[in-house]
C-alpha cells in the first residue's frame, strides 16, 4: 500500500507535490518544454525573450554536424519553437522537401486510450525574405494556422514558430508522456544539403522525454534522488475524466501521476510504495471500472522477498477529481510457502473486477494456519471455500460486491477441523482452521514488509480493545502492534515513522494523554530532508515529537510539532509539557526554550505561526507566540490556546 508522500521536505499525507518553478531542465533523460502560459508571445524572429536552456542539436547527421541549438515552448493552445543556427545563406526552394534549409521537430506520443502511437513529424522552412515565406509542413500538409518567422543574423538566422496543438491529432488527448528531437537540415544550394544535425539520433519510442511542466518538475525530483527518468512500468488513462490522458508510472519505488491537464498540468503526484525492487508490482494498468469515462488503476504488489514465502495484494486506486490517488479496494490473491500455494485469478472486463479460484496446491484445509493479514485487507479465496468467485463494481467512489458465483471446492475439510469463522462488514467471511500464534502474525508482518529488520524497543502495554497488553515493537521504521486481544488475535497493525534511518528515531515511551485508560505512544524523532548530498550541510534537521493512538485498529498520529531544529553547532530547542487535564488525559504545552549559536538575528528561517507539513510549529525565544496548548477534541490533539 502506498506509504506516505514527499511534500515540502516533510513526509505528510497522500497528496500531489507541487511543481518548484525552475530554469529548463536538460538531463540525460528528459528535456523540457518550457510553459509560455500567461506570457504574450510575439513573433518577430528575435529570440531577446526566449528564457536560457536551448539544446545543442550536437550529433550529427551528415557531414560536420551543424552549429545550432533550439527550445520548445507551450501554452493550452500552441507549441512554439526558438532557433538560432550559424550557417551561410538561406537555402530554399519553392516547394517542401529535401535539399534546402529546414528544421525539423519529431514528436512521439505514446499508445493511450485505444489510440495508436504516433510520431507526428513537424518541418519548418525559414522563409527566404522578399520571395519566399516561412512555411510549416504538419506530417506533409502545409498548416496554414501554424507561423514561422525567420530573422537573418550576421552568422545565420534565428527561426520563432508556433504551431497548433491542433494540428498534432494526437495531442488532442495526450499531453504526457511524449518524447521527440529537433533536427536541421543545411544546404548549400538547392538541391545539395551538406549538413545535418539533431539532439539525438534515437528515433520513435526511444528518443528522449520532451515533457511539460508537471512532468518536467517530476523528472527534476527523480534526478535530485539520483533516480532515471525510465519508468519500470506504466500506464495511461484518463482519471478524471476530463478528456486528457494522466500517465501512471513507476520509478524504482516512486508511483506517480502526471499529465498535460492533470492538476492544471503543473504538479505532479508522488507516492513511494513500501517496496525495496519494482519487481514486486507484478501488474499495473489503468482501467474505466465504472464506464463513467474515468479510470482506476489496478495494482497487483508482492510483499516479500523469499521466492518461497510471499503474498500478493491487489490494490485499486482512483483520482476522480485529480487529486491524489486513493485506495477504494484492496485484497489479498497469492498466498505462497513452502508448505503451498494459492494463487487466485484476477481479471477486469466489461467494467468490472473479478477475483476467482485460481491456482492451488500443497495447502490443506485441516492444518492451514497462516494468518489473515489486516482488517482492512479482504482474504483470497481458498480452494475449500464454498466461493468460486466474487465480482466488484464501482458504486458510490467504492468497490462494492455485486455478485457472488459458488461451486463444489474440490478440497474439502474433514468433519474433525475446528474452524474458526472470522466476518467484517467490510470484507467476506472465511474459514480459518487454526489461530496463529502471536509468533506466526508477527511473522505475517515481517513478510508483509519483506525484511527482517532489528526490534530496537520492545513494549507490554494495553493500548487498544479489551484491558489484555498489546505487544507494542519498535522494528526497524515501524511501530507494530499485535496481541492476543487486538483484533481477536488474528492480525497485527503497524505505521511507519516519518524517518531517513531508523537511527532517527530518538525515543518512544508510552504514555497516559487520554482519558480512556488506553496509552498512547510519545516518539522523539528526527526528521531530515531528502535533497542531494550536495546540499544536506546547509538544511537543518528537525527534531519533531509525535504521538500515536490505536484508533479503530490502526496506528494513528494523533499530534506531532517541531520541537527543535539543528544546523550544524546552532540550534533551537523548544519546551513540551504535559499538564492535566478536567477530566482527566493530558494537555500539550509548547513553549519556547533556548537558542545556541542563533540570534533573533543571525537566524536564517522565518517563524511559523501555524502547521507546516503536518507539523505543529516550532516556538523561537524571540517569535511572536508565548505558548500552546492542545486538548484532545474528536479524536486527537487540537489548539485551545492561545
Amino acid at each position: 500500500m502506498p506509504r506516505t508522500l514527499r511534500f515540502g521536505g516533510l513526509w505528510a499525507a497522500l497528496t500531489a507535490l507541487p511543481l518548484l518553478l525552475a530554469p529548463a531542465a536538460h538531463a540525460k533523460d528528459f528535456v523540457s518544454i518550457e510553459p509560455f502560459a500567461g506570457k504574450k508571445v510575439r513573433l518577430d524572429g528575435g529570440l531577446g525573450e526566449w528564457p536560457a536552456g536551448f539544446e545543442k542539436l550536437s550529433e550529427s547527421q551528415k557531414g560536420p554536424g551543424v552549429d545550432a541549438s533550439a527550445l520548445l515552448a507551450y501554452d493550452d493552445e500552441f507549441l512554439y519553437l526558438g532557433f538560432k543556427a550559424k550557417t551561410g545563406p538561406l537555402v530554399r526552394k519553392s516547394a517542401p522537401g529535401p535539399g534546402q534549409d529546414v528544421v525539423t521537430i519529431e514528436l512521439y506520443f505514446p499508445p493511450a486510450s485505444g489510440s495508436a502511437e504516433k510520431t507526428h513529424r513537424i518541418d519548418l522552412y525559414p522563409g527566404d525574405p522578399g520571395k519566399l515565406p516561412a512555411l510549416v509542413v504538419v506530417d506533409g500538409t502545409k498548416v496554414s494556422s501554424a507561423q514561422a518567422v525567420e530573422a537573418p543574423t550576421g552568422s545565420g538566422f534565428d527561426l520563432e514558430a508556433k504551431i497548433p496543438w491542433s494540428a498534432l491529432s494526437s495531442a488532442r488527448r495526450v499531453r504526457v508522456g511524449l518524447r521527440g528531437r529537433i533536427s536541421f537540415s543545411d544546404a548549400d544550394k538547392p538541391g545539395n544539403t551538406v549538413a545535418a544535425g539533431t539532439t539525438s539520433k534515437k528515433t520513435g519510442k526511444a528518443m528522449p522525454y520532451f515533457t511539460l511542466a508537471g512532468e518536467t518538475g517530476l523528472g527534476q525530483f527523480l534526478e535530485s534522488r539520483g533516480t532515471p527518468f525510465r519508468p519500470d512500468r506504466e500506464a495511461y488513462g484518463d482519471l478524471d475524466g476530463d478528456g486528457q490522458v494522466e500517465r501512471v508510472a513507476l520509478y524504482r519505488h516512486y508511483l506517480t501521476v502526471a499529465g498535460g491537464n492533470y492538476r492544471g498540468g503543473k504538479e505532479f503526484f508522488l507516492s513511494e510504495l513500501d517496496i525495496s525492487d519494482p519487481n514486486a508490482i507484478r501488474r499495473l494498468e489503468l482501467t474505466d471500472l465504472g464506464k463513467d469515462g474515468k479510470h482506476e488503476l489496478v495494482l497487483i504488489k508482492r510483499l516479500g522477498t523469499d521466492p518461497k514465502k510471499y503474498r500478493e495484494l491487489l490494490q485499486v486506486f482512483a483520482a476522480p477529481d485529480g487529486g491524489a490517488l486513493r485506495e477504494i479496494f484492496v485484497t489479498e490473491v497469492t498466498i505462497v510457502t513452502p508448505e503451498g500455494l494459492v494463487e487466485n485469478e484476477v481479471r477486469v472486463e466489461g467494467g468490472q473486477l473479478t477475483i476467482r479460484q485460481g491456482k492451488s496446491k500443497g495447502f490443506d484445509p485441516n492444518t492451514y494456519h497462516e494468518p489473515v493479514m489486516t482488517d482492512v485487507v479482504a482474504p483470497a479465496l481458498l480452494p475449500w471455500d464454498e466461493v468460486e468467485a466474487r465480482t466488484y463494481g464501482l458504486e458510490g467512489g467504492q468497490l462494492k460486491l455485486v455478485r457472488e458465483k459458488t461451486w463444489t471446492p474440490k478440497v474439502k475439510a474433514k468433519p474433525k477441523g475446528t474452524g474458526v469463522t472470522q466476518t467484517s462488514s467490510e470484507k467476506p467471511a472465511r474459514t480459518v482452521q487454526r489461530k496463529p500464534t502471536l509468533k506466526q502474525v508477527h511473522e505475517s508482518y515481517m513478510a508483509e514488509k519483506g525484511v527482517a529488520a532489528k526490534i530496537r524497543a520492545e513494549l507490554s502495554i494495553d493500548v487498544a480493545e479489551d484491558s489484555r497488553p498489546e505487544q507494542v515493537l519498535l522494528q526497524g521504521k515501524d511501530i507494530v502492534v499485535f496481541g492476543e486481544g487486538f483484533k481477536h488475535g488474528e492480525t497485527y497493525s503497524y505505521v511507519t515513522l516519518p524517518v531517513q534511518s531508523e537511527e532517527d528515531i530518538l525515543s518512544i515511551t508510552p504514555a497516559h494523554l487520554t482519558s480512556d485508560g488506553k496509552a498512547v505512544l510519545v516518539v522523539n524523532a528526527l526528521l531530515r530532508s531528502s535533497q542531494s548530498s550536495g546540499k544536506a550541510d546547509k538544511l537543518p534537521v528537525r527534531q519533531a515529537l509525535l504521538v500515536y493512538k490505536l484508533v479503530s485498529g490502526k496506528v494513528t498520529r494523533i499530534f506531532s510539532a517541531e520541537t527543535g531544529r539543528q544546523l550544524g553547532d546552532r540550534k533551537v530547542i523548544g519546551t513540551v509539557r504535559f499538564l492535566p487535564a478536567a477530566g482527566g488525559g493530558s494537555e500539550i504545552e509548547l513553549l519556547p526554550g533556548r537558542a545556541v549559536g542563533w540570534t533573533e538575528r543571525s537566524y536564517p528561517y522565518p517563524p511559523d505561526t501555524e502547521a507546516v507539513g503536518g507539523l505543529e510549529p516550532l516556538l523561537l525565544p524571540w517569535g511572536p507566540i508565548p505558548s500552546r496548548r492542545f486538548a484532545m477534541r474528536n479524536g486527537k490533539f487540537t489548539l485551545v490556546s492561545p
